[in-house]
């Protein structure tokens, strides 16, 4: 399978066309084919104009036309098709352009007798308006022991957000209904619709809304016809690459350290699939009349963002059978596409992927895996290249820094000139990420080579399969340290070693190391390598005391091997002179000789020193990493920019390459290094740079000591 088909390779490891197709032939489509259920939730347009003009909607071209009464509204749920009704959510356009809004509220409250509650969604350009209507059916709710709530759009804080509704003073208006309806008591929080004018905005609005404790939900702009959006594709799903990535590591953010909804984590897996080029993981209440779609002229709709609009006529319920065919053609060409925020469960093969996927941790925490059988030890033997064919490569990816990219290609360089007809079958974490993050160097390397590379889940069968069809298991990317995931490689390297197939320790080194269960797995791996490679002489060391007595080489990083590979341009996208500092948080294990507040305090005064001594110098934060997995470097570098409020110094949100990292330190005047390998790229730079040590005399001191640049290490107590 070649590299272009990675993303392919992602989706047919979880099947997700047969889970539709699962879902298609289920009991469920079977009976709304003859009897379709009554919906219990109605999404209503009540009108189609509006005062923003929003870069992702049309609707603002509109003038106003006919509108349903709350009278013709009322008529309308009168038919039995509508009588299980418990949710009626009423929308626009702008709905408080309606002076008769609140009628329609009460109309449902009449109507249906299974009516659970009501919900809005405003701009909230129109504050007042906002308040009286809102607050008038939210009284007449209350009384009735009914829910009500609803959502304020807000894209962006301040400026961005204007830009993205259109309008100046957006900003403030939305924020002054929000506050509004809050102090009435109105349970209402802050809905973001992203497109490429915000994406790279997402933080600074998670923040304000953090920081003004409301709560905030965040959706992805999709076409939608009632938008008449068609016309909006410089806005809609036109996202660069670096941008995909930066959002795919954001809603993994929100997932891993914001939200707490089962619901919205739910679509926020599904959102991160569509945008890593995967398919919808979720169901739809349109799937079936579980959900309806009203338009401002009382038509239904099938499928609120693709439905045609259909009169309903005398008969809901024969205008409804009539329909099915087009739910059918669109849950078949349209639904796995759609990116736009439903909240419902998973489709069942998506259900039984999260299964086995915990069927796996399971069995690879079984401390019973970690020590390795006698019989699987190995001997240190020359693998003949010509006769392997596929190559099972293992290691943290799914969570990969820039450094991590760069080893792998350093490998695939390195394996592809034993053997230029390999293929490789990479398992990931996270494999929408990695698809992203991984894209230059394939691009790159396939202008050299005709590399043939699957993503795949660590979940997939080339993983867990005990004979998997490939000829080695190399493990390859990142330390060998106090990681659960550990275990999972224990696991690979025995099913490969009861296959008979070849085992490599590929370029690692070894710590910190704290744990016993660590130290077993790490032994296991290196007593069932038949090749082993460390990147530095201290881990050869901790393994001859640990008791490893087998031939270690000691090599250079294999990140090395990719970074003599690339040019010695510049980037010219920062204006010079400037300083780039790739600083991170250290995470608990290195957090030995100082604590993570005391450390916080140091980098900001180090940070104020700096501009001190270079006054007329910019100091650029860069990120090593980018994802939320493993600490996302640019929440670090935002940290510090707030804190110091320095003009001079801007944390750089742009997800960057590898490559785009070197060419930014090769324009820079110097580099303050952190992250053992962004002190490996400055090593290849040519410009002066000096190393903060959170490793407490690991691995970056090793690195600088062997290449005689010791006096310029610090340990983090003793920050210049």
């Amino acid at each position: 399978m070649k590299t272009s088909q990675s993303v392919e390779t992602l989706q047919s490891s979880l099947s997700q066309d047969r889970a539709w197709d699962n879902f298609g032939n289920s009991l469920e489509m079977q009976n709304a084919i003859f009897c379709p259920p009554k919906p219990v939730n109605i999404n209503f347009q009540v009108n189609d104009i509006c005062n923003a003009r929003c870069r992702m909607c049309g609707i603002w071209k509109n003038k106003k036309q006919s509108e349903l009464s709350p009278q013709e509204f009322e008529e309308i749920l009168r038919d039995p098709f509508f009588e299980r009704v418990e949710h009626v959510g009423i929308t626009g356009g702008e709905p408080t352009l309606r002076k008769d809004l609140e009628d329609f509220y009460f109309a449902a409250d009449r109507m249906l007798p299974y009516l659970r509650g009501a919900s809005f969604i405003t701009n909230g350009f129109l504050p007042e308006r906002a308040l009286e209507i809102y607050g008038k059916v939210h009284k007449g709710f209350l009384e009735k022991k009914r829910d009500f709530f609803g959502m304020v759009s807000l894209d962006g804080v301040g400026t961005i957000h204007d830009l993205v509704r259109g309008r100046k003073g957006f900003f403030e208006k939305a924020v002054s209904t929000l506050k509004l309806l809050s102090e009435e008591g109105i349970p209402v929080e802050v809905c973001c619709t992203i497109v490429k004018s915000n994406c790279m905005h997402t933080f600074d609005l998670l923040e304000w809304a953090q920081a003004e404790n409301v709560k905030i939900r965040f959706r992805v702009s999709e076409f939608i016809d009632r938008l008449y959006n068609q016309d909006c594709r410089g806005e809609i799903h036109n996202f660069s690459e670096a941008e995909r990535k930066h959002l795919v590591s954001f809603f993994f953010h929100l997932l891993g350290h914001y939200e707490t909804r089962d619901e919205l984590k739910r679509t926020y897996h599904s959102i991160i699939s569509r945008l890593g080029g995967g398919l919808r993981l979720l169901r739809c209440p349109y799937h079936s009349s579980v959900a309806v779609n009203l338009d401002s002229r009382g038509r239904f709709s099938v499928c609120a963002p693709k439905g045609k609009p259909r009169e309903i006529g005398d008969d809901a319920t024969q205008a409804m059978l009539q329909s099915l065919p087009e739910r059918e053609y669109l849950r078949r060409d349209s639904c796995r596409r759609c990116i736009h925020d439903y909240h419902e469960h998973y489709l069942p093969d998506i259900q039984e992927a999260f299964r086995r996927r915990e069927e796996f941790r399971v069995k690879a925490g079984n401390r019973e895996v970690w020590i390795s059988d006698p019989s699987m030890d190995t001997e240190i033997i020359d693998i003949p290249w010509n006769d392997v064919r596929r190559v099972l490569l293992v290691g943290w990816y799914g969570t990969e820094t820039l450094g991590d990219v760069a080893i792998l290609e350093g490998i695939l360089r390195s394996y592809l000139k034993k053997n230029p007809r390999l293929e490789f079958i990479l398992p990931s974490q996270y494999p929408e990420y990695s698809v992203l993050s991984l894209d230059e160097t394939l691009r790159s390397l396939r202008e050299e080579f005709d590399i043939q590379i699957s993503i795949v889940r660590y979940e997939d069968k080339w993983v867990i399969q005990k004979n998997a069809d490939c000829d080695l298991v190399a493990f390859a990317g990142g330390p060998l340290m106090d990681l659960d995931e550990l275990h999972w490689m224990v696991l690979i390297f025995q099913n490969a070693r009861s296959a008979d197939r070849y085992c490599v320790v590929e370029g690692c080194g070894i710590g910190p190391v704290h744990r016993t269960e660590s130290r077993e797995a790490i032994l296991a791996l290196l007593r069932m390598a038949h090749q082993i490679r460390l990147r530095d002489r201290q881990s050869s060391d901790l393994a001859k005391k640990w008791g490893i007595s087998k031939t270690m080489q000691i090599v250079s990083d294999p990140s090395t091997i990719a970074l003599s590979s690339w040019g010695d341009a510049a980037m010219d996208v920062l204006e010079p002179p400037y300083i780039v500092c790739c600083l991170r948080e250290p995470t608990d294990e290195y957090l030995e000789r100082v604590d993570k507040g005391t450390f916080r305090d140091r980098m900001a005064a180090f940070l104020s020193r700096l501009t001190e001594a270079f006054p007329t110098h910019k100091i650029h934060l860069c990120a090593m990493h980018h994802f939320a997995v493993g600490g996302d470097d640019r929440i670090f570098a935002r940290y510090l920019q707030n804190c110091l409020n320095n003009p001079l110094i801007r944390a750089d949100m742009q997800p960057r390459t590898p490559r785009e990292m070197m060419r930014l330190m090769r324009g820079a005047q110097s580099i303050v290094t952190m992250r053992f390998h962004s002190v490996i790229f400055a090593s290849h730079s040519g410009r002066p740079f000096l190393a903060l040590d959170y490793t407490n005399g690991g691995k970056v001191f090793a690195f600088m000591k062997e290449s005689g640049r010791e006096n310029l290490c610090f340990p983090l107590d003793c920050v210049p």
